[in-house]
């Protein structure tokens, strides 16, 4: 291989090699281990499944109902609130 000129380039590509060589050797069987470790452990928790009950919402029937009030009950609303407090 010839020799770059370039001494940043040289080191990136030693950096490079290093990092994809630590992956593939170190890195993805460190996680392939842990995966079968998770699966394993959670192949331990499974638990039979059961069926869960019906969600029944019961449906309430509502009625309009219209309400008139004199013109004057807010003031005498007001002044309710006023003797109370």
């Amino acid at each position: 291989m010839a020799k770059l000129n370039n001494p940043v380039l040289d080191t990136s590509i030693v950096v490079l090699a290093t990092a994809v060589v630590f992956g593939e050797r170190v890195l993805f069987p460190m996680f392939k281990i842990v995966a079968a470790m998770l699966e394993s452990f959670v192949n331990s928790l499974e638990v039979p499944q059961e069926s869960m009950p019906q969600l029944e919402i019961p449906s309430k029937e509502y009625e309009l109902v219209e309400a008139v009030q004199p013109e004057n009950a807010y003031g005498r609303m007001i002044i309710q609130d006023i003797e109370a407090g």
